[in-house]
């Protein structure tokens, strides 16, 4: 079996998305496990820096929040079918184009929580395997 692991480019190098206080709050994006069903297409804003001049790239899978993934119609079509076989590719609308945000269904449970290095909160900021 073989491990994936997707890395993003620092954030000041290409522009993020953003979703609306609404879908944050609901959880729209989240990643729970278990397949998604929308009645429509969700939009999604890419976020530029006002008080630059010139406008960040955007890069071919992008960050939408922590843990949740957009593929433009080139790393899907890369990516696609390796990536269904763990979870579904949705459509959503990226300020007027099309793109697929990843959610992940087929999740392995593999992180120990006992030997992963956590913040004084417990969250998890280092995993162990």
């Amino acid at each position: 079996m073989a491990i994936w692991q997707l890395r993003t480019a620092p954030a000041d190098k290409f522009a993020p998305l953003a979703p609306t206080e609404v879908q944050a709050m609901a959880g729209t994006f989240e990643a729970r496990g278990k397949p998604l069903h929308w009645k429509k297409k969700p939009k999604v804003d890419v976020f530029q820096e006002p008080k630059k001049k010139a406008k960040l790239p955007r890069a071919d899978v992008s960050l939408l929040m922590s843990g949740a993934l957009v593929l433009d119609q080139k790393a899907r079509d890369s990516l696609g079918t390796f990536l269904e076989q763990f979870g579904q590719l949705l459509e959503i609308d990226v300020a007027g184009t099309t793109e697929y945000f990843y959610n992940v269904t087929n999740l392995v449970e593999c992180i120990d929580p006992d030997r992963s290095d956590k913040r004084s909160t417990g969250v998890i900021v280092k995993e162990a395997f």
